[in-house]
């Protein structure tokens, strides 16, 4: 049986003999990144403020405020005594 044939526009495989392994070329580590110049930059703690100042936002308002106000309760009582006519003090001119 013969060894497989290359692919079309491969070079053909070295020969293999026996006991001899092919030779590998050593992948060159790529040098570390220099250093960044100046200042080295932090990134913030928090997101970049947009617009004006963030204030902690205002509390829920409560149940009782968004519910109307309940109707007056219109409680049986006595009745309003009659306007005693009073004469009026007499003006002294």
């Amino acid at each position: 049986m013969s060894a497989p044939l290359p692919m079309w526009g491969m070079p053909p495989p070295p020969p293999i003999t026996p006991g001899i392994r092919p030779p590998t070329t050593p992948t060159p580590t790529p040098p570390p990144p220099p250093p960044p110049r100046g200042f080295p930059r932090i990134p913030p703690p928090f997101p970049p403020i947009q617009g004006r100042a963030s204030f902690p936002p205002p509390p829920p308002p409560s149940v009782r405020m968004m519910r109307p106000p309940p109707p007056p309760v219109i409680r049986p009582s006595r009745p309003p005594p009659p306007p005693t006519s009073v004469p009026a003090p007499p003006t002294s001119s």
